[in-house]
């Protein structure tokens, strides 16, 4: 009897204690006054996303709780917020106090080394050396390579038309689209000649493992959700299966491999990552955005970005060259930000373009305005003079910021407190402490469509990124890129490739839309990409 009543005390103490430590961890928000959904024992709140669109769900919180509330990943707080002073605070004015992005669920030696995962001086390193290698400069010499494969995606066009029974009309969608960014990659990152639209009746090994990068396993994601964070910590399970990096990773080891051999160098990123090398002693290395291209990386105030990141590059402490496993890990990563967010971009515009033909017009009228009766030879000209003429067509590159701004290919940006004092936020005219190693996370998909911030937010408005309406646009609302010292490195070149892409389209052909087409658009379910359901288009050639 005494046994029996020692263990059902036992049980009751067990269970008691199990009680109160999952009240303690669920408490966490309220006791710092921030709502939220209801978490659910061991699943916290990302089993919601079992039930419903990822896009949709973060909406009716934002709707409910305001846009800064509190969710929990397994036991673990997690700050979600798109309130533009909030995110001023985290991503530009306390930068020192958010560097770093939550890898807590990153694995894999390669993949915990890219750019984007890094943390703190050797992250401050990384983008130190890396810098150099997007600079406009730099992108003047990579002009040809994207006009080279821009005009294979013009070929494949009119080997498509010849094929088909009416050779006046042509359907295509993103993933006809995605091969000109493949294109670009496989040349520019790995110094690799192919014409990637020949084989993509065909997919060879490198096609194949590119567009399974950007897959999203949906079983996986359900298994992930229900897997508590703690054990998937010590299975070292990921959202991502890091097999798909395997082929790149392979690759990338390889062609470095080769060049270290050989005495002759290659013009392409995996060569400058092998050459990448800065002083020992510290020195003021990062990159400056002049005032074209600010709107797009912080929308205002990128002289404080600039500063700040200056500071951060200022006080790394181990200047040196990148390794063997960072060069695969850099440019693992580089193929994958400049592949999948690029096309989808370039699929964006197009579809858009399709559904507004007074903006398509506008557009075609500048063109011609700026090239003249050179633009039926756009290619037979100077690249490099068309790149230049390019950034100087101020309703293009409204057009495409107005665009980046309602399609947001990146859904979700992040940070964490990293500051071994914590970090205090100011939410709503309250000061809230965060201990340190609370992730912090932003839809920009949400952000970037708030009444608030944008009127009518979706509704596709070319005028508000106008030259002389730029500045009304509020620092912390507007991030395809990212915001502060972490702002996409590679910003330079996936603009480039947007704009060779219309204005040779256009040129050429009438986009229009396909039979039945969606709009707006539906989007799929995704934790990382934002992707259409259905992206098709048609482009018809233009009369003379």
């Amino acid at each position: 009897m005494e046994t029996t009543d020692f263990l059902l005390g036992l049980c009751a103490l067990l269970v008691s204690l199990a009680v109160y430590c999952h009240i303690k961890a669920f408490s966490f928000w309220k006791e710092r006054g921030l709502p939220g959904p209801t978490p659910w024992p061991i699943f916290g709140t990302n089993i919601y996303y079992l039930f419903c669109n990822k896009i949709e769900l973060d909406q009716r919180w934002r709707d409910k709780y305001g846009r800064t509330y509190g969710l929990y990943e397994g036991y673990s707080p997690v700050l979600r917020t798109t309130d533009s002073e909030v995110i001023k605070q985290i991503y530009v004015k306390q930068f020192q106090s958010f560097t770093d992005r939550n890898n807590t669920f990153v694995f894999g030696d390669n993949v915990r080394r890219w750019l984007f995962w890094t943390k703190g001086d050797l992250w401050a390193n990384q983008r130190a050396l890396v810098s150099p290698m997007f600079t406009a400069s730099k992108m003047r010499s990579m002009v040809p390579i994207i006009s080279e494969s821009v005009q294979r995606l013009v070929n494949y066009i009119e080997r498509l038309r010849n094929s088909t029974n009416t050779k006046q009309a042509v359907k295509l969608s993103k993933f006809d689209l995605s091969a000109l960014t493949l294109d670009v990659i496989a040349s520019s990152f790995f110094g690799l000649k192919l014409d990637t639209y020949k084989t993509l009746s065909e997919p060879d090994e490198f096609i194949n493992a590119a567009y399974n990068l950007a897959d999203f396993n949906f079983p996986r994601f359900i298994v992930w959700l229900f897997m508590p964070r703690q054990l998937a910590a010590l299975l070292k399970f990921d959202i991502g299966n890091p097999k798909r990096f395997q082929y790149f990773d392979s690759l990338g080891q390889k062609i470095a491999t080769e060049r270290r051999k050989s005495a002759s160098k290659r013009d392409d990123i995996i060569q400058a990552l092998i050459d990448a090398k800065l002083p020992e002693e510290r020195k003021e290395v990062f990159t400056t955005l002049d005032d074209k291209e600010a709107h797009y990386s912080a929308s205002a105030g990128h002289k404080e970005l600039e500063s700040i990141q200056q500071e951060q590059t200022r006080t790394a402490k181990h200047f040196r060259s990148f390794s063997d496993i960072e060069i695969r890990g850099q440019i693992t990563f580089f193929f994958i930000a400049g592949f999948e967010t690029t096309a989808s971009t370039i699929s964006f515009a197009f579809h858009e373009l399709a559904h507004q033909p007074k903006i398509q017009e506008t557009i075609l009228a500048e063109l011609k305005d700026v090239f003249g009766h050179e633009g039926e030879k756009f290619f037979s000209n100077d690249p490099k003079k068309n790149y230049e003429l390019l950034l100087d067509m101020k309703y293009l590159d409204a057009f495409i910021s107005e665009v980046l701004r309602i399609y947001s290919p990146l859904l979700e940006h992040s940070r964490m407190v990293t500051s071994k004092e914590g970090a205090v936020l100011n939410v709503n005219g309250k000061d809230i402490f965060l201990p340190t190693g609370v992730p912090i996370s932003t839809n920009g998909f949400i952000l970037q469509r708030d009444p608030e911030y944008f009127e009518n937010p979706n509704e596709l408005r070319v005028e508000r990124f106008f030259p002389e309406n730029r500045d009304r646009v509020k620092t912390g609302t507007y991030m395809p890129f990212g915001l502060g010292p972490r702002y996409c490195v590679g910003m330079r070149l996936a603009l480039s490739e947007v704009k060779f892409a219309i204005a040779e389209i256009l040129l050429r052909y009438e986009i229009i839309p396909v039979e039945n087409g969606e709009y707006p658009p539906r989007f799929k379910q995704n934790t990382v990409f934002l992707q259409y359901h259905n992206t098709q288009f048609k482009l018809v050639p233009r009369k003379g």
